[in-house]
């Protein structure tokens, strides 16, 4: 397997060189696999100031790769397999965890740092290496004061939600909690991306059947 990998890295390093500046190819931080799942390895790399992460999976005893845009400030990723839409290759789930923090110095030692994390869960068909279904479980945001070395959380909102795919391939959502302060300035409209329900994969999408 590890020689399969390196063959792909090897297209991978052709792809990023044919144009641009390219930082080095390395494997993702932290994330999680299945054991003796389709997917294998993580990589990522910067190219023209983009973030790009390769997702290394074996399909029918061949190694392919499947190349996300990403973003800055990933902390970790989680990742399983699960038929979704019976036919051909397992379905990718992967779950990215987001931490994006900005700095603000307002002088006489002290900053202000916000701070936004986010808990985003995708699914791919590996077959088309088409994403079938994004949902943005957490979405928080928060402002932090420090004065001579000493934290003060101000604001915090956003919201939560529990998010789960049974093994039957269906999506649920649910346990929603609403996250406000006293800030019109930062929390002006808080609402979730998916309502609360069970959601089946039919005719190529997710539809809610259950609220």
């Amino acid at each position: 397997m590890k020689k399969k990998i390196l063959t792909v890295l090897t297209f991978i390093y052709i792809w990023l060189d044919a144009a641009g500046q390219v930082s080095e190819l390395k494997k993702y931080r932290i994330c999680d696999f299945e054991v003796n799942g389709a997917v294998k390895e993580v990589f990522e790399a910067k190219k023209n100031s983009v973030i790009y992460r390769f997702v290394v999976f074996e399909k029918d005893g061949v190694s392919d790769t499947l190349c996300l845009p990403g973003e800055t400030g990933t902390d970790s990723c989680r990742v399983n397999t699960i038929q979704i839409n019976n036919y051909g290759q397992k379905e990718m789930m992967i779950t990215w965890y987001f931490n994006y923090p900005e700095v603000e110095f307002l002088g006489n030692a002290t900053n202000k740092m916000f701070r936004t994390f986010n808990i985003i869960n995708e699914i791919w068909d590996l077959d088309s290496k088409k994403k079938i279904f994004s949902a943005v479980s957490s979405n928080k945001k928060e402002i932090v004061l420090n004065y001579l070395g000493m934290n003060y959380t101000s604001v915090v909102c956003g919201y939560d939600y529990d998010f789960l795919v049974r093994d039957d391939g269906k999506i649920v959502i649910d346990n929603t909690d609403i996250l406000s302060s006293n800030s019109d300035y930062y929390c002006s409209v808080i609402k979730t991306d998916y309502q609360e329900g069970v959601y089946s994969f039919e005719n190529g999408k997710f539809i809610r059947i259950d609220k």
